[in-house]
């Protein structure tokens, strides 16, 4: 008689933890709209990043992304955004979402990734500190919703000096 209860109830509970899984989620999966939030903050950013010669000259065709401190990469940095090019007027719009928000700065990298076409620049990484004053919050966005951090930042990049050849 033992061996059926325990049976019963080990049925019971399977079946229970079936019905449950199958018909309650974590997430509205019926509608609602909006992300799905499994508990985790997050926050959206909108960075805007002017990049400029010593001179103040806009440069065209520099590729920027925001990057993140690593222990584990060669130069301390990994991209975490895709990466986006200035325009005419070196400006570059970084548009992305970080859930586990915890920045308090903000790293920006601008590469010279197409030569000598637009002059030969020197890669920059730059720092900005986050303040509570570039939080934007929208209480529509759900619970985990922590704000739109909006930056404009401007980097100046240094000329790649010129290599002595011999004569």
């Amino acid at each position: 008689m033992k061996k059926l209860t325990k049976r019963v109830a080990s049925l019971l509970s399977i079946g229970s933890a079936a019905f449950l899984g199958l018909f309650h989620t974590s997430c509205d999966r019926l509608g609602g709209g909006g992300r799905v939030e499994y508990g985790s903050p997050y926050v959206e950013y909108e960075v805007k990043a002017k990049v400029q010669s010593p001179e103040g000259k806009p440069i065209e065709g520099i590729e920027v992304t925001l990057l993140e401190k690593s222990n584990y990469a060669e130069d301390g940095f990994v991209s975490w955004t895709k990466i986006q090019q200035t325009d005419a007027n070196g400006v570059a719009q970084i548009f992305d979402d970080a859930s586990a928000f915890g920045r308090n700065m903000l790293y920006v990298r601008a590469v010279d990734a197409d030569g000598a076409k637009n002059g030969r620049w020197e890669t920059k990484v730059d720092s900005v500190a986050i303040t509570p004053a570039d939080i934007h919050k929208d209480k529509s966005k759900g619970h985990w919703y922590e704000g739109t951090i909006k930056k404009e930042v401007t980097l100046t990049m240094a000329p790649v000096p010129k290599e002595d050849t011999p004569k």
